[in-house]
């Protein structure tokens, strides 16, 4: 199988150090910084290493992504795990690329690819435009290929056709917010899922009107950096697998309460999960 995987990259960097003291100067801790630092790809990124590692490497995936990656450096206190301060940045004079229509429907096109999905990582950072998402909807629907979209953007008509949209609760709230709603979910997408961290998630299915509370995990959080990438990943692999829904919502649910363990950013491994099934 292939899937086409498209969205914001960025540079995910971890710099553990330790705090034992507050800084006479101001009320601020003093980090000394060691010799351990962490850097892996996040957004799509770590979406891509997580379909790979869930996946075991049997399905390929092809990317468009941006070129010019924001690098999200966060200062760690190696003790506890805590993040004190997380710092931004962009390569100096740089400015957003945009996605590649043409490309885009070259691939799609293309007799060797048969793309089986596509995937959507959309962090609205610039890349992707309300009438790029239009664009991957109606040629995904043309080929008749499944679209998940991981989205920071209001969930409105834009997404008309999509056939899963995953969101946290937070975003929830604010398209709820801005838009007028059906049983308390947006009018758009096939399937509609709601991330509510141990607790789980909601799932909306929009064409019969029902809602089902898939279980989460209580397990000791190190980390939420990523795990909703995990969730989109372990939820395109197993439904690729098994074109069981809620099936792969629950191990995507397993998938993520794996992610949240680590201290940094991970692409979580299928034999993990397989072998603790929490």
């Amino acid at each position: 199988m292939t899937v086409l995987l498209i969205g914001d990259e960025c540079i995910d960097k971890f710099v553990y150090g330790n705090v034992d003291r507050i800084n006479p100067e101001s009320p601020t801790p003093i980090f000394d910084e060691t010799n351990e630092i962490i850097v892996n790809k996040g957004m799509a990124g770590n979406v891509l290493g997580n379909i790979n590692s869930l996946s075991e490497n049997k399905i390929q995936v092809i990317s468009m992504v941006n070129d010019n990656r924001v690098c999200k450096t966060r200062y760690v206190d190696k003790r506890s795990g805590q993040i004190l301060l997380r710092v931004d940045s962009k390569p100096r004079g740089s400015d957003s690329d945009h996605f590649n229509f043409d490309k885009f429907c070259s691939i799609v096109e293309s007799e060797n690819n048969q793309i089986s999905a596509i995937v959507v990582a959309d962090y609205n950072k610039g890349f992707l435009s309300c009438e790029n998402i239009e664009q991957i909807i109606s040629i995904a629907k043309k080929h008749n290929i499944p679209t998940f979209f991981d989205t920071k953007k209001t969930i409105d008509k834009t997404f008309y056709g999509a056939d899963f949209i995953k969101i946290n609760q937070k975003e929830h709230l604010e398209s709820s917010k801005a838009l007028n709603m059906k049983n308390g979910y947006p009018l758009y997408g096939e399937n509609y899922i709601i991330t509510l961290g141990k607790d789980g998630c909601i799932w909306y299915n929009h064409t019969d009107g029902t809602v089902e509370n898939i279980a989460g995990h209580n397990v000791e959080v190190s980390c939420v950096s990523g795990a909703g990438d995990t969730v989109m990943a372990a939820l395109v692999v197993k439904y690729l697998e098994t074109k069981k829904i809620k099936e792969s919502l629950n191990f995507a649910m397993l998938a993520a309460a794996e992610a949240v363990k680590h201290r940094n950013v991970v692409a979580v491994a299928r034999k993990t999960i397989e072998e603790n099934k929490l």
